[in-house]
Formats: C-alpha cells, structure tokens, sequence
C-alpha cells in the first residue's frame, strides 16, 4: 500500500461514522464509514474494512476498503488486493493490484479531464499515463506484512486529526457505533 506523503494524517476511526462533508489540506485516512463528499489536496486512503457512499477527489487516492461513488485522483489512483469501487474513476494514473473489484467507468491519462482540487504548477508531459496492474503472489504477500509490522502503529502514533499544518473541515454529523447500536 502507499503510504501518506505528509506525515500529518487525520484518521478517521473504524467506529466513525460521517454524513456530510469533509474537506483536508493534507492527507487523511477513512477508517470507518462516510457518506457524502470528500476533497483533499494530498491524498485520500480508504482503509480495509472501511466503506464511503460519496465522492472523493484528491491529488492521491488509495482504496482497500470499499467505495460507492465517483473517485478522481488528480495525480493517482490506487486499488489496492480487496478494494471494492462501484462508480466512475477519473485519474491522472490508475494502478489496480490483483483482487481489486471496480465497476464503472474510467478516464486516465493527461487529457483525461481531471480537474485539480488545488491549483498546480504546469508541467510537461514527459511521459505517458501508467496503468499497471500487480499481482500479489504468495511470497510478496508474506514478505510485506513482515517487512515493518510496526509500521500500521508507528502510522497510528503519528496520526492526529487536525494536526498542526494539516487544515481539515467537516460539515455534516458524526455519530460512533455505540451511539448508533443504542438507537
């Protein structure tokens, strides 16, 4: 998986739940359940186990989670083994990893009609659009998850919401699950 480009990640936790909107200047992590519309000027990761009925625009979007709803990723898109999209997928790049599910349409490339979420340095085009795909082989499985497996919770440490420098606005109503479960 891709990790955040910006150390300060606001986490939205697996017993979350967003109606609304959400906006972030830096990168966020969805955990738990959202519903309505995301934007972030770094990148969006929808976690394993985690479900968004919205739209998300980002500069980068990694899915291992499941997402209804239109994903643009102005630079990347990323599905990750397990990452169920239903809707249409506009991007800059797309990679999609063996075991990812998409159902939708899907624009990539520079004339792909990505729009960016922040104003952006005009830059050549040097090369073209990457859309790869991988395979995840039982090896590889095996050799990732032993590579750093404090990594999830030295992530966690890190991970404040509304971290010093990374900007983050929600409009909407969040409830957990206890709440929801005792209604």
């Amino acid at each position: 998986m891709t990790q955040p480009t910006n150390q300060n990640t606001t986490v939205i936790g697996p017993d979350a739940h967003f109606k609304g909107e959400m906006s972030f200047d830096g990168a966020a992590k969805i955990l738990g359940t959202f519903d309505g519309s995301i934007t972030s000027k770094g990148e969006i990761s929808v976690g394993q186990g985690a479900t968004c009925n919205a739209t998300v625009h980002a500069a980068r979007v990694v899915v291992d989670g499941t997402v209804n709803g239109d994903v643009q990723g102005d630079e990347l898109i990323e599905l990750n083994n397990g990452a169920k999209v239903t809707g249409d997928i506009t991007a800059g790049n797309l990679v999609v990893v063996e075991g990812a599910s998409f159902e939708g349409h899907c624009k990539v490339g520079p004339n792909a009609g990505v729009k960016r979420v922040a104003p952006a340095p005009a830059q050549p085009v040097t090369e073209r659009p990457r859309i790869e795909t991988r395979s995840m082989r039982p090896a590889s499985v095996a050799s990732e998850s032993a590579a750093s497996p404090g990594a999830a919770t030295a992530a966690v440490a890190r991970a404040t919401a509304g971290a010093a420098g990374n900007t983050s606005w929600l409009k909407g109503e969040a409830t957990s699950k206890d709440e929801q479960n005792a209604a």
